[in-house]
């Protein structure tokens, strides 16, 4: 590998771990923001039972239990008992949970909004290409299942 190249991937490296610090940073006054992508499926999905979010998320049903107990505590989400059989549980968030969530989309439009500001208008579409083809191959390189609706190749701005 040549400096050069080494130079770009760090560069590259390094403003991925700044954005996302910053971002948690600023969500963690509101939410772990390891649990901020659950709370937003569910948010999305209400009525959701755990065993989906365990699928979803490829946890294991102790750690989503444990995060559905951290959102219940934290007044994000309540649990509903369905009246048909006690011991099917579906998950909706309150209007606070709601809130974080709007809360959260602020913060990283705000960190967003802040690197765009570095292209000119010019230069957007050209780079937006260039971001698609990255994250399509790391997901193909991780194996990062993709949200219904995160087709990012028909993102409009």
């Amino acid at each position: 590998m040549e400096a050069k190249d080494r130079q770009f991937y760090v560069l590259l490296s390094a403003l991925c771990t700044t954005y996302t610090q910053s971002i948690d940073q600023q969500i963690a006054n509101w939410i772990n923001p390891h649990y901020l992508k659950v709370l937003e499926y569910i948010r999305k999905h209400e009525g959701v039972k755990p065993g989906e979010l365990a699928e979803v998320f490829r946890m294991s049903k102790s750690n989503i239990t444990k995060i559905v107990t951290y959102f219940v505590n934290n007044d994000f989400v309540e649990r509903e008992i369905e009246q048909k059989d006690r011991r099917s549980l579906h998950l909706k968030t309150t209007a606070y949970g709601r809130k974080v969530c709007r809360e959260a989309d602020v913060i990283i439009m705000h960190f967003a909004a802040l690197m765009a500001e570095a292209f000119a208008d010019e230069e957007r579409e050209p780079f937006m290409q260039r971001l698609i083809l990255a994250m399509q191959k790391i997901n193909a390189e991780s194996h990062v299942m993709l949200k219904d609706g995160d087709d990012f190749s028909d993102t409009r701005f």
